[in-house]
């Protein structure tokens, strides 16, 4: 029936707008705390640092816990961007990314700044 696809597809809509919502806020809070940080998320070193709980890195309290909130949000976005894949496909998951981080390119932020290659992306999906 029309109707029954009508509401499936408004239904699914939907469903995907949250999750794309939900991944822009996600990128934008990593965004934001790199920024803080002064960490280049573009560059693997920098990713691997964070990810590695460098306790000697300097600053006080709050830039440390400004860190662990980092190091959290980028393994949670590891996890997100596994099961996305797995459960709406590839191709999907790139496209939620690459709207994601054109959002952050409009609000201002500089490319990379969250850690994710817009190119890269991109250039998949061609």
């Amino acid at each position: 029936m029309q109707t029954e696809n009508t509401t499936t597809e408004l239904a699914l809509q939907e469903h995907v707008e949250r999750l794309s919502a939900s991944i822009e806020r996600l990128n934008a809070r990593i965004a934001r705390l790199a920024t803080a940080l002064d960490v280049s998320l573009d560059k693997d070193s920098e990713v691997e640092r964070v990810l590695q709980r460098d306790t000697n890195a300097p600053g006080d309290t709050r830039q440390h816990r400004m860190r662990e909130e980092l190091r959290g949000l980028l393994v949670l976005r590891y996890g997100v961007t596994t099961r996305f894949t797995q459960k709406l496909g590839a191709e999907v998951t790139r496209d939620l990314f690459i709207c994601a981080e054109e959002k952050l390119l409009r609000e201002g932020f500089r490319p990379g700044a969250d850690g994710i290659d817009l190119r890269a992306l991109e250039a998949e999906a061609a």
